[in-house]
């Protein structure tokens, strides 16, 4: 275990004196709700990441527990006999064994840290070696393709400079995005390597040419009392070809989850993956679908808003390239994304009509995309952008040095950054809008008036929504695409208040 935790315990007698707990667990034993000193000892931690139920509860403290208890994070013993279904499906809660309760902590409830992490082991640090004989492509953050004769033998081909990190106890999950001829075969080695005593190797592992093509995560663990660092070399064999796109670094929480405990991962067979996380909040409508902005630091991104609006709410993530791909990808991918929807839609019993999309900056365009598939009741965007070939152009001129992804984005998904390109690339959007039923949609939209990404992106999408029967509200703010972002997030979240408490009746604190 490597980071705090919160943890809550609702019983007749503390748990922790029966059971071995470890230090960086803030054991909060409650025995009585009305106790003075407690209720200021929980009003001091804003969040629980679990709570343990061992008695049974009034609608009142069930009500408690849904405000401060992270979903996924509720665990009842499964010889209660109290009801409290209600509060189960909010918080997403399972039943766990009294008898095994000590292997529950040792091997499950360690993985509740509150704290999430993912980065990118970067392509820039990414180096080929014995080059002599091969062809090397550089591709920015869409990766490095080399081709040649990798010899009849595994032998090191690549390896990454600058080592990451890996805390004492702690344990990373890894994964490769590549491509590869069907002729050649890969391996990857990960030597954890002591801080303290230069070339000291303290762990290593060996993942062979199946594992890495599971869709599983391959983890690693320092299981030593001081810092090590992570040196990750692979190793090929055949003729043909190799793209190394991507290696991400994750924190693991074994099978609790990704990134955070409920956040599911699912991958295309070209091993691209698409993030969700699903809150079931209140139960109420509407679900709020929030797309994460451009991150280089890989995670769900409007956690603490969403779960201050009490519904229930779905994050998408997108990790592709450096910070996200902007939800647009293969059928596949698509398909994955949309069908993740509309699954929540239906175990929720949700129509079109309690969905409200949103996004701000890059969440922006999956919020427009997905949105014109299923057709939410409502929209809030917060600097829309939609001409993705477009935004790529600015690169050279309006923009330069400023988003470089962009070129990534536009040479990954049309293969080349002509203008042509750059002309289909926009077209890919708005023929997708195109398709919306946007009749009974109400697009709320705060925009930059000298946005440098795609400065047309507002009037564009009005006139894209003419005649269509949708309502559009707009507030421009001066600036450029980043300029402003503090007040782009006040007025999202103003308008979000009131969409929940005009349309949906839900009674939030002051909108001002």
């Amino acid at each position: 275990m490597f980071n705090s935790m919160n943890v809550l315990q609702l019983g007749h007698f503390n748990l922790k004196t029966e059971y071995s707990i470890p230090d960086e667990m803030n054991w909060v034993y409650e025995p009585d709700w009305d106790d003075s000193e407690t209720i200021a000892e929980l009003k001091s931690i804003r969040q629980f990441d679990v709570a343990i139920v061992d008695r049974a509860i009034s609608k009142a403290e069930s009500e408690r527990l849904i405000e401060c208890v992270r979903a996924y994070g509720l665990f009842v013993f499964d010889d209660a006999k109290f009801d409290i279904n209600h509060l189960m499906e909010s918080r997403a809660g399972k039943r766990i064994s009294r008898e095994n309760f000590q292997d529950f902590i040792d091997s499950r409830l360690i993985h509740y840290y509150s704290d999430t992490y993912g980065e990118q082991f970067s392509m820039f640090r990414f180096t080929v070696c014995n080059q002599k004989g091969y062809k090397i492509r550089y591709t920015g953050f869409d990766g490095t393709e080399v081709k040649g004769d990798f010899g009849e033998y595994f032998r090191q081909f690549g390896y990454w400079r600058m080592n990451v990190p890996l805390q004492p106890e702690m344990s990373l999950d890894l994964w490769l995005e590549y491509e590869k001829s069907i002729d050649v075969q890969l391996e990857m080695d990960v030597y954890v390597c002591d801080s303290a005593a230069e070339g000291n190797t303290m762990e290593e592992y060996h993942f062979s040419n199946s594992e890495l093509e599971s869709k599983e995560y391959l983890s690693i663990y320092n299981s030593k009392e001081h810092v090590g660092y992570v040196f990750v070399s692979l190793k090929a064999k055949g003729e043909g070809m190799i793209k190394v796109r991507k290696l991400h670094d994750r924190w693991g929480r074994g099978k609790e989850g990704v990134f955070l405990p409920g956040g599911e991962r699912t991958i295309t067979s070209d091993r691209e993956e698409a993030f969700f996380y699903f809150e079931p909040g209140d139960l109420k409508p509407p679900l709020n679908v929030y797309f994460s902005g451009y991150k280089t630091r890989e995670g769900f991104e409007g956690y603490g808003i969403m779960r201050a609006m009490k519904s229930p709410f779905l994050l998408v993530a997108d990790q592709r390239l450096e910070g996200g791909n902007f939800y647009i990808g293969s059928k596949e991918y698509e398909k994955l994304v949309k069908n993740k929807i509309l699954d929540v839609m239906e175990k929720l019993h949700f129509t079109e009509k309690d969905l409200v999309f949103s996004g701000i900056s890059m969440g922006t365009t999956g919020a427009m995309y997905y949105g014109s598939m299923i057709g939410p009741e409502y929209i809030i965007l917060g600097k829309p952008l939609a001409d993705l070939g477009t935004i790529a152009e600015n690169e050279r001129i309006n923009r330069p040095g400023g988003f470089p992804t962009s070129l990534d984005m536009l040479a990954k998904e049309m293969g080349d950054l002509s203008e042509e390109s750059v002309k289909k690339m926009n077209e890919r959007f708005w023929k997708n809008f195109s398709l919306g039923n946007w009749g009974h949609t109400t697009f709320i939209i705060s925009y930059m008036y000298e946005d440098d990404y795609d400065g047309c992106a507002y009037q564009t999408l009005l006139s894209n929504l003419r005649n269509s029967g949708t309502r559009v509200f707009g507030k421009g703010l001066h600036g450029r695409h980043n300029d402003d972002t503090g007040g782009i997030i006040q007025w999202f979240y103003k308008q979000y208040k009131l969409v929940l408490r005009d349309h949906y009746g839900r009674n939030l604190e002051s909108t001002d």
